[in-house]
């Protein structure tokens, strides 16, 4: 909050920009180097929340039935939780590469990352209306009062950030309807192999009860040829 506060202060007053760069740019000389190390480290520990977030999502659709089954490796032998996911760190790796190469810059990245992160806020506020009536038993008003609030100002960050779906925000609704086509296909395919076994399953016991049927009536005629 200080920071962008800090950002708006020197954006109004009228000072140089180095570089398109106002965080950069209101950061005296002599501490310029310590705040690209500092920068850095946050970065990586972004990242590595980003990473931990991918795996956990995959590990707990595939335990739903959300998604295709993959390879997770289990890195700890107490916690459970610590997991690694071999593919979904391939294609994070892919990702970043291919945004890398597209986007060139952090500035023009920006338009990709408001919308998605509108995005995320708004479908966040929709769910806790959806978990407070569904599971915590709240009445409507109560819901809709506390999280309908949050969800009307994230709906008014998501419409601002509209605009920007042509410079790059199509990237992750791209993505994200590509995400939801997996889900659905793979439901669609689980659902389509139960019914296919459970229909082979009730003609076997259906041939099964048959046989049984047959079996006493084959049994009374052998007792009365042998005496």
């Amino acid at each position: 909050l200080l920071s962008y506060f800090g950002q708006g202060a020197y954006a109004i007053s009228g000072q140089t920009i180095a570089n398109k760069n106002i965080f950069f740019s209101m950061i005296p000389s002599a501490f310029l180097l310590p705040m690209v190390i500092l920068a850095t480290c946050a970065t990586v520990i972004a990242s590595q929340a980003l990473i931990s977030g991918a795996f956990s999502l995959a590990s707990q659709s595939i335990a739903l039935g959300l998604f295709p089954r993959l390879k997770i490796e289990h890195t700890h032998e107490e916690h459970a939780g610590q997991i690694y996911v071999p593919v979904i760190n391939f294609f994070l790796f892919i990702g970043s590469i291919s945004l890398v190469y597209y986007f060139k810059t952090s500035t023009q990245l920006a338009a990709a990352y408001g919308l998605s992160v509108s995005g995320v806020m708004l479908t966040t506020s929709l769910s806790m209306i959806a978990i407070a009536l569904t599971y915590w038993h709240w009445r409507w008003p109560k819901a809709f009062l506390i999280f309908g609030s949050f969800a009307l100002i994230d709906l008014t960050f998501l419409t601002a950030n509209s605009v920007k779906f042509f410079e790059g925000g199509f990237i992750p609704l791209s993505l994200g309807i590509l995400i939801f086509i997996v889900i659905q296909v793979w439901k669609w395919g689980r659902k389509a192999t139960a019914a296919s076994y459970s229909a082979e399953a009730t003609m076997k016991i259906r041939q099964l009860v048959d046989l049984k049927n047959q079996l006493p009536m084959t049994l009374d005629r052998n007792v009365v040829f042998m005496v």
